[in-house]
């Protein structure tokens, strides 16, 4: 006869295991959606696309490099940007109204430049 101690005692180990079961399982899927994560940031780094087997400290690091060059080309390009509106602006309205706009008759009309 089993006693009502020895019961709860069968019980108790039988919830744990069943918690224990659910934990190992739980973790595994966290473990799969990070790595999957992983691949997903791994695509979208030019240098590792075609790299199947990067372990994630590679992914890591080439896609932080990659964000800086990317974060540099953005500033590179902001400048040009700032520098071409700039230039853009230092043109007065006059250069664009009036006589001062080469009509494209007197254009074709122009002697051209002779080679050098």
């Amino acid at each position: 006869c089993i006693s009502k101690d020895e019961d709860e005692v069968e019980d108790t180990e039988v919830l744990a295991d069943r918690k224990r079961r659910q934990h190992n399982r739980r973790e595994r899927q966290r473990r799969k959606a990070v790595w999957s994560r992983f691949l997903t940031l791994r695509d979208y780094v030019p240098e590792l696309v075609k790299n199947e087997s990067a372990a994630a400290i590679l992914i890591l690091n080439k896609a932080t490099d990659y964000i800086h060059s990317l974060q540099a080309e953005e500033q590179k390009l902001l400048l040009e940007k700032e520098n071409l509106l700039l230039s853009w602006a230092s043109w007065s309205p006059g250069h664009w109204l009036g006589s001062q706009v080469p009509s494209p008759v007197l254009c074709n009309s122009l002697p051209l430049p002779s080679p050098c």
